[in-house]
């Protein structure tokens, strides 16, 4: 099993900027829920005007202050291991005043178990909520056969884990943007 982290190549300029004013909060994104594709149906992510789009549009996970968003390649890729795991919502990317098509942004519906927490370094968010959400500052995954093939990890939401199948394909494709972690370390 492995954590999906961002590669470390992954220029600071091609973050994408997701307009929270006008467009529907995407920490709705963030906990497994499927949302209704109509609220999403007009939403574009906006590229810095200093980045490339060429460069830019050849990455498969592209990054937003926002939802991740996923080229076409990668969607098929992710649908053939795991169709009922993902919600795909059909995006563009706007810069310098035009719109790319072929991206989605994807929606985790999964969740499951995946920290060794015996191994994990972690303090509550909150102190007088010691049950309650965790900062991680070290990541240690469990050695298990998943019944899901990508999901979203209970122990801390913002994290993905994919398994090892899915890893082994990423790899073969040389699927650009993301870098596939066994452990974590976060300073």
């Amino acid at each position: 099993m492995y954590l999906i982290d961002i590669d470390e190549k992954y220029p600071n300029n091609y973050w994408l900027e997701y307009d929270t004013n006008i467009f529907p909060d995407s920490l709705s994104l963030k906990i497994g829920n499927p949302v209704n594709p109509n609220d999403f149906k007009d939403i574009y992510l906006s590229a810095k005007s200093n980045a490339s789009i060429k460069n830019l549009t050849s990455y498969d996970y592209l990054f937003s202050n926002g939802p991740d968003v996923i080229s076409k390649r990668l969607a098929k890729l992710l649908t053939n291991f795991s169709k009922d795991s993902i919600q795909l919502l059909e995006t563009k990317i706007r810069h310098k005043g035009k719109f790319h098509e072929g991206f989605y942004i994807v929606n985790y519906l999964s969740i499951q178990e995946a920290f060794d927490m015996a191994n994990c370094i972690c303090k509550p968010i909150i102190d007088f909520l010691p049950d309650g959400p965790k900062k991680f500052t070290k990541i240690t995954l469990i050695d298990l056969q998943t019944e899901k093939s990508i999901f979203r990890c209970k122990e801390c939401l913002s994290e993905v884990a994919i398994s090892n199948d899915v890893a082994r394909e990423i790899k073969e494709s040389n699927i650009k943007g993301i870098q596939l972690l066994e452990k974590k370390l976060r300073l």
